[in-house]
């Protein structure tokens, strides 16, 4: 007696294709030997949606209760991309600014008891005297000792414009110095499998 076949692929292969054609690049004819299907079938599966969006509130609701477990890592970095502050701990939920005003080096710059050096003159410019400042991003608040950037849209060449560039310039080594941190430690490339307790710095 002749019976039909089902001769489709189960998820579970149509599964191990795609992900063995992300992890590896390999041409569809490579992946056809290897699990044995014909290079169009390969490609049919390989092309198609491989994410599923959440389908109901419940599901968002626990997308965003994850975040809520991160934790921050916030650093203050020199130029040659040496750490010389760390704080661990506070909850990922927290915006940036907020994370630093509840930092023992948030307190001290808010208490001015940094023992920051006195106001200098830059080189080539000594009709007044400047504060010496921390550079951060935009979410942080604007101070006598921390810099960000302008906030919207300024014409090529303007001063707020030229201002932004030269202040992303040197934000550049604290995002280049945590490249490094996770290149020579590789724990910071994945969740680190811990109770949260064990997370936070003693001040």
């Amino acid at each position: 007696m002749i019976g039909k076949k089902d001769t489709q692929m189960r998820v579970k292969e149509r599964f191990c294709v795609a992900l063995r054609f992300f992890a590896s690049g390999d041409s569809f004819v490579s992946l056809s030997y290897l699990f044995k299907f014909s290079p169009q079938v390969v490609s049919q599966y390989v092309l198609n949606d491989q994410i599923k969006i959440p389908r109901s509130s419940n599901e968002w609701k626990t997308i965003a209760v994850e975040f809520e477990n991160s934790v921050v890592l916030m650093a203050l970095v020199d130029a040659n991309y040496m750490f010389t502050y760390v704080d661990v701990g506070c909850q990922g939920r927290i915006s940036d600014g907020g994370v630093f005003r509840n930092t023992v080096l948030g307190r001290k710059l808010e208490e001015n008891s940094l023992m920051l050096p006195k106001d200098e003159s830059l080189p080539n410019y000594t009709q007044t005297t400047f504060p010496y400042v921390f550079v951060a991003d935009d979410a942080f608040a604007l101070g006598p000792h921390l810099l960000k950037p302008f906030q919207g849209a300024y014409e090529a060449g303007s001063d707020e414009r030229v201002f932004n560039y030269r202040l992303s310039h040197a934000r550049r080594i604290v995002e280049n110095a945590f490249g490094i941190l996770a290149s020579v430690f590789r724990i910071f490339r994945a969740p680190m499998l811990l109770q949260t307790d064990k997370t936070g710095n003693e001040n």
